[in-house]
């Protein structure tokens, strides 16, 4: 990192401004919201804070992820939001969410599938986790809410990074799995 002498900083913020925005910042959710009650340490709902940027104009943006894997859940804290916002003289403006709420079902007879042909393979029992982001599963789930959906993956890393790699052997296994998990089925 270099440091190098610029022109003088325009003051785009005011005081009361300054403390609005640091407001907002400050009260609105961040972080883990709700855990579930069936999956023990999985987060159900979660907000994060990404980007608070300015323009030359003074419009502030204050940038948060929303997550959650129930639908109640994610509806409340979009209301939360915007009644803060509304509470600092701003307004919320919610854009795409990157996919629907996919919520966890604890009956599930794909999962148990999945988790024998594992079994059987592999001599041992998989890892399951729960998963709050939104991912195609949401997407399918809310269109055909009478079906199961379940995310299989192989061993990736850095994920949405530019560092992103994927493991080809833990994708080599995982094509065998679904080819197993298909003749299951």
């Amino acid at each position: 990192m270099a440091l190098e002498k610029t022109d003088a900083a325009v003051k785009l913020l005011n005081r009361e401004t300054l403390r609005k925005v640091i407001d907002v910042i400050l009260t609105t959710p961040n972080g883990v919201q709700t855990m579930s009650t069936e999956i023990e340490g999985f987060v159900q709902t979660s907000s994060n804070i990404g980007i608070v940027e300015t323009s030359r104009t003074g419009k502030i943006s204050v940038n948060k992820l929303l997550r959650s894997s129930v639908t109640e859940e994610l509806s409340l804290l979009l209301q939360e939001m915007d009644a803060k916002a509304t509470e600092a003289g701003a307004f919320a403006s919610f854009g795409s969410m990157g996919g629907k709420p996919w919520q966890y079902k604890a009956d599930s007879p794909l999962r148990d599938t999945l988790i024998a042909v594992y079994e059987d393979i592999y001599g041992e029992s998989p890892i399951t986790i729960g998963s709050h982001g939104y991912v195609e599963c949401g997407i399918f789930a809310e269109k055909m809410p009478d079906c199961e959906f379940i995310s299989v993956g192989p061993t990736i890393e850095n994920a949405h990074s530019p560092d992103e790699r994927m493991s080809l052997s833990s994708f080599n296994r995982t094509c065998i799995y679904l080819v197993r998990v298909l003749e299951a089925l």
